[in-house]
């Protein structure tokens, strides 16, 4: 949780109304201006995304925030810009001459 730094439950094992349930939080709220991207948000309890509300980030928020854009910048947005679209099968290389 980027909230209270403990162990995120799996959604899958707790109800969805439980306190500790895993929701996104707008780093930046829609209310503000914010957008629903990956780059805007973290990962909460729902009873951290609570508390916070709608309030403009604080500390620990802006801090989270710089960490997942740099985490995103880094990492390729498609199979192209990867490369990886270039390793196609090529043809075996001739072998000997008969």
């Amino acid at each position: 949780c980027a909230g209270c730094g403990k162990h995120l439950p799996s959604a899958r094992r707790i109800k969805k109304h439980h306190p500790d349930y895993p929701t996104f939080d707008h780093v930046i709220p829609l209310s503000r201006g914010g957008r629903n991207l990956l780059t805007n948000g973290v990962l909460k309890h729902r009873i951290c995304n609570a508390a916070r509300g709608n309030r403009p980030p604080s500390g620990c928020d802006l801090i989270w925030l710089a960490f997942i854009q740099a985490r995103l910048a880094v990492r390729p947005r498609s199979v192209k810009t990867a490369g990886l679209a270039a390793a196609q099968p090529q043809e075996p290389p001739p072998g000997p001459r008969l």
